[in-house]
């Protein structure tokens, strides 16, 4: 498994995510016979993709927990299993959390690509609507501040998260 999820993720971050678009939508139903839409074939994408990235950021995040942990779990008789959800990894996703914050927010931007497929997306919906009206800088500036306020939201909800997790680290 481990050498495995070495290639899924050396694959899937170092191959641009419009070339796996390409290679989903138009690749795999040649090569499979699996046929999926547009919307489909990004969606898996991009979930594949951001996999990934979440795993390299989690097996950090657990690598940057003090070994103290792991030993003074196991002295307590602490199995394996509940070690890891109950004391490694929710330390680990506090030290993650901005990455995956990032990270949804690379999903967010990052869904323009699908443009490229035919996916219905804002920027597909802005050059569309251009085309109709011929007010193409005017309508990518209002496209850019919709992505923008998408993002500007997300950041500030994943700030607050952050800001409530570092408080209940106060109060003990």
């Amino acid at each position: 498994l481990q050498l495995f999820a070495a290639f899924y993720t050396s694959v899937f971050r170092g191959v641009p995510i419009l070339v796996q678009v390409f290679m989903m939508y138009f690749g795999i139903p040649i090569a499979t016979g699996l046929k999926f839409t547009a919307f489909q074939a990004g969606t898996i994408v991009f979930a594949m993709n951001s996999a990934a990235y979440i795993s390299e950021s989690m097996r950090g995040g657990i690598m940057a927990i003090d070994r103290g942990q792991y030993e003074a779990s196991m002295a307590l008789g602490v199995r394996y299993p509940a070690m890891m959800k109950d004391i490694i990894l929710p330390q680990a996703i506090k030290v993650t959390l901005p990455a995956m914050g990032n990270e949804f927010v690379a999903i967010i931007k990052e869904s323009s690509i699908l443009y490229a497929v035919g996916v219905y997306e804002l920027t597909y919906q802005a050059y569309k609507l251009a085309s109709v009206n011929y007010y193409y800088i005017e309508t990518l500036i209002v496209a850019a501040l919709i992505y923008f306020a998408l993002t500007y939201a997300a950041t500030s909800l994943l700030s607050l998260l952050e800001r409530r997790m570092r408080r209940a680290d106060t109060s003990v």
